[in-house]
């Protein structure tokens, strides 16, 4: 009855080590899961600030390109006005040449 109490004992006390050795297992495990878990925050964190900062150069590009856009609309009307003015100053220079040719043809008639 003592071998069996000191077997039984002897058993107790290696599952109770083999128990601490689980639970020492299992913190290293909970503590290599909390700093993958930390990682991986981090990674997603920083995938989205660049992600965030990509879509902002997106749009200030796009803003810049509108602002080109419009900048260009305007050139391209001042550029149409500059060209009805020369028109209306070559058309007012030609009448007034054919204007000044016939008023020598008439004085050279007389």
């Amino acid at each position: 009855a003592g071998r069996q109490e000191a077997e039984e004992l002897k058993d107790v006390q290696n599952k109770t080590e083999q128990t601490g050795a689980l639970h020492s297992e299992l913190g290293q495990v909970e503590q290599e899961h909390d700093a993958a878990s930390k990682i991986q925050a981090a990674q997603r964190g920083k995938a989205g600030r660049q992600e965030a900062e990509e879509l902002k150069d997106v749009q200030n590009k796009t803003e810049q390109t509108g602002a080109l856009h419009s900048e260009l609309g305007q050139v391209e009307q001042e550029h149409d006005a500059a060209s009805k003015i020369q028109a209306a100053q070559r058309g007012k220079a030609g009448r007034q040449e054919a204007e000044e040719l016939k008023d020598v043809q008439n004085q050279a008639k007389q």
